[in-house]
């Protein structure tokens, strides 16, 4: 074998990066040979490198090619994924921070928000150079959110950093409700009134429990009944009512809540209880809330006569088969968003034509993403005329 010797310049590197270059003979199976530039040199590096072509009696033509790959340290400079630390929500608002770890050579960070840990219709909701991000304004409706930041500099992106949850649940810190209600008094007494209700969940009183600051009162209200406050408490984590501030009244024989527990599945056609009375749900449907939000909600209707009211007297009030309607939202926030209870009176167990009806709505909830609209659920048309008498007339007032 003959080799044949000629030299070659590397133009010199200034920018500080060590290079490795590796030279591979790949004929006869020769190992490799490598160069280091030290960093910071300014001089020029002469590299010998070898040409080899075949030694044997018969006159050859030709070389074989030598390659030089070229293996940059650290190069090129792409940002390692940022490290996302995990989000804390110990007042259990709707308000939160996510921060993440600080990476050499990023230039800004990109944070994207999902519904699914999947990341699938995914939304970025920080691009830029802080290491933190806090929602702001109304907040975040109720919902499990997942997260991932990168970084990214002149030179790509990195890779995306593990994944971090938070879940917002329907009842939470900060959460303001009203309801709005109108009550037709029919038979031997006629004349309508306003019902309303608002509630407002403003303090924690353990790691786990919220208050609800409650308010009811009558306007236009023509026999002057007296309005409500009271506290109660539920489980954020759960929704399961745990105490009041009120005194019950044992004439009241029958209550729903306002919000469902969260564990609670329904399927239409279901028999479900409640507070002891069978109703069967429908749906799931579709409608407007009272402030324009569509909605998914099931229907719940009773399926007997149950006793709603006794004071222990003659008269009595029932609600009869089909007369009680609850609707609860079937997505996120678990709300009772409209409900239709008409009573009727029994006088020593005989049925007259007096009747209590009252028909309420959701009409404030910013647990529902803030719109504009027309209640669908209670059209003038979809209120029959109906008939009240001796006994309480008013709307019961809500222990929960």
């Amino acid at each position: 074998m003959k080799i044949s010797v000629f030299t070659k310049r590397i133009l010199p590197l200034n920018i500080g990066i060590a290079l490795i270059i590796a030279l591979l003979l790949v004929y006869m199976g020769l190992g490799h040979s490598q160069l280091a530039i030290a960093s910071g040199s300014t001089q020029p590096v002469q590299l010998v490198v070898g040409r080899i072509s075949p030694n044997n009696s018969a006159p050859i033509s030709g070389t074989i090619g030598v390659y030089l790959p070229i293996i940059g340290v650290r190069w090129s400079p792409i940002p390692q994924s940022p490290s996302l630390n995990s989000i804390s929500n110990s007042d259990l608002d709707n308000l939160y921070n996510v921060s993440w770890s600080q990476v050499a050579s990023a230039q800004q960070y990109i944070l994207e928000e999902a519904k699914n840990p999947s990341f699938s219709q995914a939304t970025v909701v920080y691009q830029g150079s802080n290491l933190s991000w806090s929602v702001s304004g109304r907040g975040k409706t109720p919902a499990t959110y997942y997260y991932r930041v990168r970084a990214r500099n002149e030179w790509g992106t990195s890779f995306w950093s593990t994944i971090k949850s938070i879940t917002i649940h329907p009842l939470f810190i900060g959460l303001d409700l009203r309801w709005d209600g109108r009550g037709y008094i029919r038979g031997s007494n006629n004349y309508d009134v306003g019902w309303h209700e608002e509630r407002s969940l403003d303090i924690l009183t353990d790691v786990d429990t919220a208050r609800s600051n409650n308010h009811s009162w009558y306007d236009p209200n023509p026999q002057g009944w007296s309005s409500s406050n009271w506290y109660s408490y539920y489980s954020v984590s759960t929704g399961i009512f745990r105490g009041t501030s009120s005194v019950p009244d044992p004439s009241w024989k029958w209550s729903y809540d306002w919000i469902l527990a969260y564990d609670l599945q329904f399927t239409s056609g279901q028999i479900v209880q409640i507070d002891g009375q069978p109703f069967r749900v429908s749906g799931p449907h579709s409608g407007y809330t009272a402030f324009g939000k569509f909605v998914q909600y099931w229907e719940l209707t009773n399926t007997n006569r149950f006793l709603y009211w006794s004071n222990g007297s003659d008269w009595k009030q029932y609600v009869l088969e089909g007369a009680a309607k609850l609707q609860y939202d079937a997505g996120s926030t678990r709300l009772l968003i409209h409900d239709d209870i008409l009573r009727t009176y029994y006088y020593q167990d005989s049925r007259t034509s007096d009747t209590v009806q009252y028909i309420s709505n959701l009409t404030a909830a910013d647990s529902f993403p803030a719109s504009i609209g027309t209640d669908l659920f209670l059209e003038s048309d979809q209120i029959p005329y109906i008939g009240t008498s001796p006994g309480n007339l008013g709307s019961p007032v809500d222990t929960r």
